[in-house]
C-alpha cells in the first residue's frame, strides 16, 4: 500500500498497519516441540483428528520482530497463521522504511486506534446464582421464555439426554459482554477465560453489550426464565469488534483471536461477526471478494477449522439493503453460516442471502432470530433480532454434538448438522438447509435413540386424596432415576411438581412406590414425569392418570407406556 503524505496523530492515536514477513527464519526445528507453542489440549486434539503441525503452527521469527522494534515499531501483536505483526506508529510515513527490508513481504494500513490510560487488571468472579430443581430438564418449563428457540431446533431432546454442553471448551467473539459478571442469569463458573484485543486487556465487560445478548443464548441458565442451548459449556470471551468504527483491524482482531482459542485447545468458535463494507472506502469489500479466500478473516477462519476447530457464524442482516449478501467469514465454505428465521419458521427478511462469490451453499442453515429471547446486561431478559441471535442458539447445539461424540471432525458435525435441516432435498439462498433438528443429527453421527420404559402404575382407593403410583424399572436401566408428579383441577394446577425420590442405585431395586396427596376433591388428573437416566443415555417422559371417580376401591389399573395405555 502507497502512503504518499505525512500526518501527525493525536497524542493518543496511532496508526495501525499489518505487516507480512516473507518467511520464518530460524523457526525451521520447531516442529518438534510444539508444547512450546500449543497447549497439551490442542496437540491432543492434532492427534485424534490427524492434523499435521505445520509451518503456519510456528510463531513470527523473533530476529524479525527484534529488527522492527530497533526501527522504533511498537508491536500491537502477531499473527503467526498470517506470517505477520500488527504494529502501532505515530505518524503514516514511518512505515516507509519498511520498503527497503528484505524480509518484509508487503504493509498493509489497518486504521487508527486510540491508546487506554490505563490497563485494568484481570477479573475475577464468583458463582452467585443456584441452579433451581424444581423444573424438569427438556420440559417446557425448564427453559422459561426461551422454550421456542430450544424446542424448534430439537435442543431440548438433546438435552433430555444428559447433553448440555459439558466438557466443551467454546470461544465466543464479540463487541463486549457489558455486565456480565453482575447478572445471575449466567452462572460465572462457566466462563473460563477473558481477554479484549481491541485495549490488549482481560477485562471485556465494559464496552458494548451485544455479546452479554449474545452469550446468554447459549449459556442462560435460570431454569423457568431462560435456559440456553449449551449452559455447561465452558467459555472463553474475546472482545474482538470495537463497535465505535469498521476498519481492517478489527478483521485481525478475530484471527489473532482465533489463534489463542486454538492455541489453547477451544473445539468451537462462535462468532455474531461479519465484515463487508469498512468506514474508508479503499479498506472495504466487495462482493467479489466474499468468495471465502480473500479476506483476512476467511483467511483466519479457514485455517481455523484446518485445525480442528468447529467455526459458526453469523450470515449478516443485510437481507434488506442494497448490499443484500452474506459478510465474511461467513463465505468461508468450511464455516457454519447462520441464518434467521421467525418463530413461525419463516426467513426474517433481514437475513443476508448467499450463496458466495463462488456460487457455494450460504447460508448452511437457520435457527430463530426474529424476536429471540436474550438476557439483558441491566437485568432479566428481552427479545432482539438478528442473524447474531440464530448463531449461538446454533452454536450451543453444536457444542452438545460434539459433546456426544467428540472423535467427530468439524466436517462430519456440520454435514450432520445440515442434512438434519428441514430443507435438505431443496436449499436455497435464504435458508440454506433449513432448521436443524439436533436429536436427528446426533443419531446421524451414532447416537442411539432412548429407550421405553416397560410400564407405568397407578394405584387409588380414594382419588380425591391421593394416587399411589408404582414404577417398574427393567434390568437394563442400571444408574439412577428421577420421577416427578402433579395433580391437576379443572381450572388448572394444584400444587408444585413434587420429586417422588431420590436419586438411586437401580441394581439394588426395580421397583419403586410413593403416595401423591391430591389437594381437595376437584382433582381431574394426575401428571407424572419421568427421567431415566443411564451410563450412556437417559430421558424424560410424561403420563396423566385420570381419576375417574371420586372414591374407588380396589383400584389398580396398569398402564403401558408403548402406546397401549389402558
Amino acid at each position: 500500500m502507497q502512503v504518499s503524505f505525512a500526518q501527525k496523530s493525536d497524542e493518543n492515536q496511532r496508526y495501525l498497519f499489518l505487516v507480512e514477513f516473507e518467511d520464518k527464519l530460524f523457526n525451521f526445528n520447531k516442529k518438534d516441540h510444539p508444547q512450546k507453542y500449543l497447549s497439551e489440549k490442542a496437540i491432543q486434539r492434532r492427534k485424534q483428528m490427524a492434523i499435521e503441525i505445520d509451518e503456519t503452527d510456528l510463531p513470527v521469527s523473533a530476529f524479525y520482530l527484534d529488527d522492527l522494534k530497533k526501527q522504533g515499531f511498537d508491536i500491537k501483536y502477531t499473527s503467526k497463521w498470517l506470517n505477520a505483526a500488527v504494529v502501532r506508529v505515530r505518524e503514516k510515513d514511518a512505515v516507509l522504511p519498511l520498503r527497503i527490508k528484505t524480509y518484509v513481504k508487503s504493509y498493509t494500513w489497518l486504521g487508527t486506534e486510540q491508546l487506554a490510560d490505563e490497563v485494568k487488571p484481570t477479573v475475577s468472579w464468583q458463582v452467585n446464582r443456584a441452579v433451581s430443581n424444581d423444573f424438569a430438564v427438556g420440559s417446557k418449563k425448564y427453559y422459561g421464555a426461551a422454550w421456542r428457540q430450544i424446542e424448534m431446533i430439537k435442543g431440548h431432546e438433546m438435552h433430555k439426554l444428559g447433553y448440555q454442553g459439558q466438557g466443551v471448551d467454546m470461544a465466543i467473539f464479540d463487541a463486549g459482554f457489558h455486565n456480565y459478571t453482575k447478572r445471575k442469569l449466567i452462572a460465572q463458573d462457566r466462563i473460563k477465560y477473558t481477554y479484549d484485543l481491541v485495549k490488549m486487556e482481560n477485562e471485556v465487560e465494559s464496552d458494548d453489550n451485544h455479546g452479554y445478548q449474545v452469550m446468554s443464548c447459549i449459556l442462560a441458565n435460570s431454569p423457568g426464565t431462560m435456559v440456553g442451548t449449551a449452559p455447561k459449556v465452558n467459555a472463553y470471551l474475546f472482545r474482538t469488534e470495537d463497535d465505535a468504527s469498521e476498519t481492517l483491524i478489527e478483521e485481525l482482531n478475530w484471527v489473532k483471536a482465533a489463534e489463542i482459542a486454538d492455541s489453547m485447545g477451544i473445539a468451537i468458535i462462535s462468532s455474531s461477526l461479519g465484515y463487508t463494507e469498512h468506514d474508508k472506502k479503499e479498506m472495504g469489500h466487495a462482493y467479489k471478494d466474499m468468495n471465502g479466500e480473500t479476506t483476512w478473516i476467511a483467511k483466519g477462519a479457514n485455517l481455523a477449522v484446518s485445525k480442528g476447530i468447529l467455526v459458526v457464524n453469523s450470515m449478516g442482516n443485510a437481507g434488506r439493503s442494497e448490499w443484500r449478501y452474506l459478510g465474511s467469514p461467513a463465505d468461508v465454505q468450511t464455516v457454519l453460516s447462520i441464518a434467521s428465521v421467525n418463530k413461525m419458521g419463516e426467513k426474517s427478511d433481514f437475513s443476508s442471502f448467499g450463496p458466495n462469490a463462488l456460487n457455494q451453499q450460504k447460508p448452511n442453515v437457520a435457527a430463530l432470530g426474529s424476536y429471540a429471547v436474550v438476557g439483558s446486561s441491566y437485568g432479566g431478559i428481552t427479545k432482539a433480532s438478528g442473524t447474531s441471535f440464530s448463531t449461538p442458539i446454533v452454536a450451543g447445539m453444536v457444542a452438545c454434538l460434539l459433546q456426544a461424540h467428540p472423535e467427530k471432525t468439524p466436517d462430519q458435525i456440520n454435514k450432520a448438522v445440515m442434512q438434519s435441516g428441514h430443507q435438505r432435498f431443496h436449499p436455497d439462498d435464504g435458508l440454506g438447509f433449513g432448521i436443524p433438528n439436533f436429536l436427528q443429527a446426533h443419531q446421524m453421527l451414532g447416537g442411539s435413540k432412548p429407550q421405553e420404559l416397560q410400564m407405568l402404575e397407578v394405584r387409588s382407593k380414594k382419588c380425591k386424596n391421593q394416587i399411589d403410583v408404582g414404577l417398574y424399572i427393567p434390568n437394563n436401566f442400571d444408574v439412577t432415576q428421577e420421577i416427578y408428579a402433579q395433580a391437576r383441577g379443572f381450572f388448572g394446577l394444584f400444587g408444585r411438581l413434587e420429586k417422588m425420590n431420590e436419586a438411586m442405585d437401580i441394581a439394588t431395586t426395580s421397583y419403586v412406590y410413593k403416595k401423591i396427596p391430591l389437594q381437595g376433591n376437584r382433582v381431574k388428573k394426575v401428571n407424572f414425569i419421568y427421567s431415566i437416566k443411564t451410563d450412556k443415555t437417559s430421558f424424560q417422559k410424561g403420563f396423566s392418570y385420570h381419576c375417574k371417580s371420586k372414591s374407588i376401591a380396589a383400584f389398580n389399573p396398569t398402564a403401558l407406556i408403548n402406546g397401549e395405555s389402558k
